[in-house]
């Protein structure tokens, strides 16, 4: 009987071991799964994320070169500006001076009186 008994008892323990072993199968299996899921998704969210990035980097270079126009036409429209006043300036400064040279030109009216 003590034979038996071991016999039991051996095969008591092989069913234990091999229902361990499949729940541990299992639960690998599952696990490899989802490691295979998540892996996934990052690689996902990793390739979302650098199309973002690209797209964020062109629309900032795209912001950039229109900032950059802006100031090249605003600039421009200041040096228009400028030189419009310049040349204003100097038809006044030139006008004034013929006016000056008239008003000296002219016989003093005023004095005679």
């Amino acid at each position: 009987m003590n034979k038996n008994k071991q016999m039991e008892q051996i095969h008591a323990l092989n069913l234990s071991f091999s229902a361990t072993e499949l729940q541990l199968t299992e639960r690998i299996s599952f696990l490899t799964q989802r490691e295979q899921q998540l892996t996934s998704e990052l690689q996902s969210i990793q390739k979302k994320f650098a199309i973002d990035k690209d797209v964020l980097l062109a629309d900032q270079n795209e912001n950039e070169n229109a900032l950059r126009r802006k100031h090249v036409e605003r600039e421009s429209t200041l040096i228009e500006q400028l030189r419009t006043a310049k040349e204003e300036l100097e038809r006044l400064q030139e006008e004034l001076e013929r006016h000056e040279k008239n008003m000296c030109n002219k016989p003093q009216i005023l004095n005679k009186k």
